[in-house]
């Protein structure tokens, strides 16, 4: 079995660590933190967003990039769409965000963007702008695996995966499947070589033809990777975000009880064996029993709602674990809207850019108890609010807070963020130490 991937923790990290217990002090106004502070150490900074299409495509949108610090960023972009590259370039102004649209620079589809910023302090986000918006970070850490789960090639839907190279050397990859037409070892993606700084998209549904629940593992033989899944169903997009290896412990923040017609959970087990899963089900004012599935190796899936066990009453959280590591990823349905959403990005410090607007609903959720602290940037002012959160307990981030339209939070525990628009749409709060 694959060793887990250590995340690297650059010089960011470790004088946010510094920084921690000086921001607690103040409950109103803060000079500075790890995220929103000047940042004048850091030199230079890539982000790498992946990855939209042209057109009418329902997989077209815009990557938003916030500058958390106090001071103006320069960013070099180059875009690319496997076949033209082209570099512009952009400022953006301290404590203010900018959002462009790829396709406004290439055609075709599987747009990307790297951005190269002098300076430290910017985040960023890629969202679709056709329907619901779907979303998935700007990552500037590459992975030495990645997996996603959940994906379909039936009655021509559209499963893509877009793998860019962060690195100046070539990264070599091999690609596994599991779906409901059983394990594959597609030939064109084995020992494949993804180009130095460059990208290569795998189009899952011509080598897996007519399937559900599709399932890939990627495994890095050379190099770092940064991966996305791209979903299309009709005129419905989703971007997938996937996850990095598989896990025992997996969070979902902000999951619609109502309002659906099925919310289900596809599970990719990468075991030849059977494996025992525990979905526990939080919803306020309610006592829910846990629900225990055992799932095959390979690729299944749950249904959660409609379940005479969980009522349906707003947004619940739920928790995933296993006895051995597996990916999920969840399928929400609504009419002819259908959306899948990996687990969003658990961290110690994340950011929310907003791209999408003041959300109709936002939940925040960690996995020990403690206190979160939620800081904004506005007309030059640093501030902070702290709030008690209990352990797998979803938590309302501050009006205020939400209203300020983008903002940063820290934890001593890892946290995660998601933004919820009209029960199929959302915007998931970044890792900010990626």
């Amino acid at each position: 079995m694959r060793g887990k991937f250590a995340t690297g923790v650059g010089v960011l990290l470790v004088l946010a660590s510094a920084l921690v217990s000086e921001l607690l002090r103040g409950p109103n106004v803060i000079a500075a933190n790890s995220l929103q502070g000047d940042q004048s150490y850091v030199e230079s900074n890539t982000l790498l967003c992946p990855a939209l299409d042209a057109g009418t495509s329902p997989l077209n949108g815009v990557v938003t990039l916030w500058n958390t610090s106090s001071s103006n960023r320069h960013v070099t972009a180059t875009l690319s769409n496997g076949l033209e590259t082209t570099t512009t370039e952009w400022d953006i102004l301290a404590g203010a965000s900018l959002s462009v649209n790829p396709a406004t620079y290439l055609p075709k589809t599987n747009i990307t963007v790297r951005a190269s910023v002098d300076g430290g302090g910017v985040v960023g986000v890629v969202r679709t702008t056709s329907g619901p918006t779907s979303s998935v970070p700007c990552r500037s850490v590459g992975t030495t695996a990645w997996s996603v789960a959940g994906l379909s090639s039936k009655n021509g839907a559209i499963a893509r995966v877009v793998v860019m190279n962060p690195s100046a050397t070539p990264s070599v990859i091999n690609v596994t499947t599991w779906s409901s037409i059983g394990y594959a070892l597609p030939a064109p993606y084995q020992g494949l070589v993804v180009p130095a700084a460059g990208q290569v998209t795998l189009n899952l549904s011509n080598v897996v033809v007519e399937a559900t629940d599709i399932s890939a593992d990627i495994t890095v033989l050379r190099g770092r990777i940064v991966a996305t899944a791209l979903q299309i169903e009709g005129a419905n997009g989703s971007l997938v975000r996937g996850s990095d290896t598989p896990t025992t412990t997996q969070w979902y923040p902000a999951v619609p009880t109502d309002e659906l017609e099925s919310v289900s959970l596809a599970v990719m087990n990468p075991s030849s064996t059977t494996t025992d899963i525990r979905v526990a089900v939080s919803l306020p004012g309610f006592q829910i029993a846990p629900l225990r599935f055992t799932v095959p190796g390979g690729a299944s899936r749950v249904t959660l709602v409609p379940n005479t066990r969980i009522p349906s009453s707003g947004l619940a959280s739920v928790r995933v674990t296993s006895h051995d590591p597996i990916t999920t990823s969840l399928t929400l349905v609504r009419g002819r809207i259908h959306r899948i959403q990996s687990p969003p990005p658990m961290s110690t410090e994340l950011a929310w850019v907003g791209s999408a607007g003041i959300p109709d609903a936002m939940r925040l959720i960690a996995d020990a108890s403690g206190t979160v602290s939620f800081h904004t940037l506005r007309h030059g002012v640093h501030r902070t609010r702290n709030v008690k959160v209990i352990a797998g307990q979803a938590l309302t981030p501050p009006t205020a807070w939400i209203q300020s339209g983008h903002g940063t939070v820290t934890s001593a525990s890892n946290i995660s963020l998601v933004a919820v628009f009209s029960n199929t749409a959302f915007e998931v709060g970044l890792d900010a130490r990626q």
